[in-house]
């Protein structure tokens, strides 16, 4: 049964216009410039309530929430998460994405340039593997560098995502909720009541009407990597001094009294 809150996003939800899927495969964001910003859940209904008449909702099959399961790769000493870690650029990430819903699966590999553009590529996979298939290294040597060796799964991450496209401009918006995480070795991590937004667009534009709402409501922006977090949440024994601050923030957004980074 529905909790008040999500009750309420339900309602909202009701009241967009609708995008399918084959609308919103055509936008062409692969190449692109993003901007997280992170809030309570209990906030959530409100920014949609202002969104509605800007934006459609991608819905499938009369759903408009859907369930994404990913596993990340790294090597041996966490190479990746570490160039995150202290700022680099020109980074990566590698991982195996199913949409639950449709079963279907891509293996992606996530570029951030010196730039701070995003670029995306990915190869359909029939599931997601425990190893590296031919074509997905066929993928990491085309597109990573430095050449990375030994790479194995690290981290899975879950969660619950509604997506948002502007009516007008080439424009995404997209909202994860009920994170989960698990090493290879631990049991699950949750952050219950926040929420990742992130907006997609092919240059910054502080002109969308999403941003001005996130300015409107005080919601801060925030460089946050569910790889990244994931990553401490499974190994807390890992290096995370240049996280802290964005950590300390999460706890505050999360249904809890006590503090999931316990270890801060």
């Amino acid at each position: 049964m529905y909790n008040s809150v999500e009750q309420r996003d339900d309602n909202t939800l009701k009241q967009f216009d609708t995008a399918t899927l084959e609308y919103v495969n055509t936008l062409n964001l692969n190449n692109r410039q993003d901007t997280k910003y992170a809030f309570r859940h209990s906030e959530l209904s409100s920014v949609l309530e202002e969104l509605k008449s800007n934006y459609k909702i991608l819905e499938i099959e009369n759903k408009k929430e859907f369930l994404y399961e990913n596993l990340y790769y790294d090597t041996p000493d966490l190479f990746m998460y570490f160039q995150h870690h202290n700022g680099k650029l020109n980074r990566y990430k590698i991982r195996y994405r199913k949409y639950i819903d449709n079963n279907t699966i891509f293996f992606e590999i996530k570029k951030k340039t010196n730039k701070q553009i995003t670029i995306k590529n990915r190869i359909q996979a029939e599931k997601i593997e425990n190893y590296l298939t031919k074509d997905a290294n066929e993928l990491i040597y085309e597109e990573v560098e430095p050449k990375l060796e030994n790479l194995s799964p690290k981290l899975w991450v879950n969660y619950s995502r509604i997506t948002l496209v502007h009516k007008k401009h080439n424009e995404k918006v997209t909202f994860d909720k009920d994170l989960s995480f698990k090493g290879m070795v631990n049991g699950w991590s949750y952050l219950p009541g926040l929420v990742i937004a992130e907006i997609k667009q092919e240059r910054f534009n502080p002109n969308s009407e999403y941003i001005k709402l996130m300015n409107k409501f005080r919601i801060r922006k925030i460089r946050i990597s569910k790889y990244a977090t994931g990553s401490i949440m499974a190994y807390p024994d890992i290096k995370y001094n240049r996280f802290k601050p964005r950590l300390l923030f999460i706890n505050k957004q999360c249904d809890n009294q006590d503090g999931y980074f316990k270890f801060l």
